[in-house]
Parts: C-alpha cells; structure tokens; sequence
C-alpha cells in the first residue's frame, strides 16, 4: 500500500498548500485553509497535506494522544473548511524518517505557488525543519510563504485560550463539550460501530446503540445531548451517556446513544455522534423505576437542545 509520498509527485501548478496534523480541524487549522483559499484563487486548488495515524502513535505510542476525529471525518471536516484536495501520508518509517530537506524536495513536486503554515509548525525527521526553513525554502522556488499567528476564543468562562488540537482534546476528555466547540468550529463528534450490549436498556423502554470508540477521545462520564447519524443517513435527535452503568456495576466505560424517534436496527452499522452540551453526570440509581424516570427526564432535555446552526451553540454557556 502507498504511503503517500506518490501523491507529492503529481503537479498542481500554482496551488496553495497547507500541512499539518490537524486532529480536529479547529479553528485554526480552517483559518489555515481560509488563507489558501485566498492565495490560490478561486481558480486553483487548496491542499492539504495530513499524516494518518499521528506521529506519536508510531514513534512512542505510549505517548500518542486519542483521536479528535477519525480519518475519514477528518477528510470531510478539512473539505468543508475549504481543501479541494486531500493529500493523506500514512506515517510510517519512510516517511517519518525523511529529513526536512528530503520532505521538502518530495513537497515540491506539488509545485505549489503558495504555503501557509502557523507559528507552531514543525516538520521532517527530529522536528528540524521550522517555519523559516520553509519561508527560504519557498522563496528559493518562487512560492509565497504566510505564518499566520495564533487563533485564539473566548471559552465559556471568558477566559481566552489559543486553539489548539491538544485543547480540543483536554475539554472533551473533561465533558466541556460547548466550550470544545468554541476550539472546534463546530459539535465534537464521534465515530464508531454499534456492538451487541447487554440490551437491558431495550427491556426498560430506552434502547440504546453501544459505540465502539477504539482510539478517539471519549468525553467524561455522563449524560450529554446531542444528534446521531444513521446509515440512512439521517440525524436524529439523541441522548448519549459515557459511563460504565453504576445502577447495574457494569465495565467497562462505554459510549450509549439513545435515539428519539428512531425504530429499526443499528447492530453493525456506524454511527457518526455529536455533543452538544453535558447534561448531568452519571450516578447511581436505587431500582429500576427510578432510573426510568432520569432517563425519561434526560430523553426530555436533550430533545429541547437542538442543533439549528453552530452560532447559538456559541451563543451561550
């Protein structure tokens, strides 16, 4: 299988070319694509540059961080920010080994007329190539070099933070989903295939779709409201719990969507998440009946949050 590298080889005469990780595709990362945008024309092509999986989880997998996004999601979220291409390097030894000079002579054959890069921007084997390599390096082919600074938001708490991939994870990971979505431009979403549970949630009257989240980031344990997409292809309004069950002592921690107004069967099929806003965190119930009526009041709440535009989403907190 190609790791990539070919896809630097086909020209795109006068593009304008971004590259990075972008787990998430943040705030700063569309604004990267944005200034592409407005280098390239309307008339050539903005591509992006990406590694599949992050680098960490090659070079010291203890370390590497959960995704934000799964890579076909990531795909899509760059395309709607603005890239006309995709370029995906699978971020293996070749590439991860290439020095910065040898990566740049591999991104040339792009023929890129501009690149735009952040402040943060690091590339080639040990990190060495910086921002200013790549300015003289563009400069040296006749291409246009841009840093942009670094984007920064006002969190709900009005506190105003830089982007970043690493922040977008830290929130989500802590349930802060409304303020992850101020770092992300958009609801925090999950990606995974609906396995066999313990279907007790179908016996109380609240069938639920349990997730397989493998290597993404799972928000803190609790309720959240939010919208799933089916293989219809359909959003439907849903309540989500993480949590590992505490009424019934269940483990491990899983991911469980409830869907509203939603009756056929999701075993096997893969589901797209998003969360809008944390509802309640998880607690343990004394018998069935009770539980029954949280969970009806939680289906209740989530439904009055919808999801119309991301600008009330950042309206309030």
């Amino acid at each position: 299988m190609s790791n990539g590298l070919d896809q630097l080889a086909i020209a795109r005469p006068g593009c304008a070319v971004t590259i990075g990780n972008f787990d998430g595709v943040h705030v700063g990362h569309q604004a990267l694509l944005r200034a592409a945008r407005r280098l390239a024309g309307p008339a050539k092509a903005v591509v992006a540059v990406t590694f599949d999986p992050h680098p960490m989880m090659v070079l010291r997998p203890e370390m590497a961080p959960p995704r934000l996004l799964p890579l076909d999601l990531k795909v899509a979220a760059l395309k709607d920010a603005g890239a006309d291409e995709v370029v995906v390097l699978k971020a293996d030894a070749p590439v991860l080994e290439l020095s910065a000079d040898a990566f740049l002579a591999h991104l040339s054959g792009l023929k890129p007329a501009a690149v735009v890069e952040g402040s943060n921007f690091v590339f080639g084997r040990n990190r060495t190539g910086t921002p200013l390599m790549l300015a003289r390096w563009c400069e040296d082919i006749g291409a246009v070099f841009e840093q942009l600074p670094d984007v920064e938001v006002s969190l709900c708490d009005g506190s105003r933070v830089p982007v970043s991939s690493t922040l977008g994870r830290w929130l989500v990971a802590r349930g802060r989903v409304r303020d992850a979505a101020r770092v992300l431009g958009r609801a925090h979403q999950m990606a995974g295939v609906v396995m066999p549970g313990k279907r007790r949630g179908r016996t109380i009257g609240f069938p639920t779709a349990n997730l397989e989240s493998g290597d993404q980031v799972v928000p803190s344990e609790g309720v959240y409201a939010g919208r799933a997409k089916a293989a219809d292809g359909q959003w439907y309004q849903a309540a989500i719990s993480v949590g590992v069950n505490p009424t019934f002592g269940d483990q491990p921690l899983q991911v469980e969507v409830h869907f509203k107004d939603f009756d056929g069967d999701l075993y096997g099929q893969r589901l797209i998440v998003e969360m809008f806003e944390f509802l309640r965190g998880q607690r343990k119930f004394f018998g069935v009946e009770q539980l029954k009526a949280q969970l009806a009041r939680d289906v209740e709440q989530a439904a009055g949050i919808r999801h119309v535009s991301l600008l009330p989403l950042l309206a309030t907190c």
